[in-house]
């Protein structure tokens, strides 16, 4: 699944009642929202969350970012496009 997949996979999941998102999943979307790997401590791949609201948060977080365009920014005389 690509990014954007997994943003709109997950938006809509959270509509169901018994939403539940592995830590895999979790920890993909921490990352897509902005937020460095010691944000939080990483979730184990084999636990199963049921995270409605926080995962809508980071949802939104996402996609606000994503549609951000790469910031060039210079390093040793090579321009290297970095996300925000």
């Amino acid at each position: 699944m690509n990014d954007l997949e997994l943003i709109g996979y997950c938006d809509l999941h959270c509509e169901t009642p018994r939403a539940l998102f592995n830590g895999t999943q979790v920890n993909r979307m921490i990352s897509l929202a902005g937020h460095p790997a010691s944000f939080v401590r990483a979730v184990p791949e084999d636990v199963w969350l049921s995270v409605h609201e926080d995962m809508k948060d980071l949802c939104s977080l996402a996609r606000a970012r994503l549609a951000k365009p790469a910031t060039p920014i210079l390093i040793k005389d090579n321009v290297i496009p970095l996300f925000r």
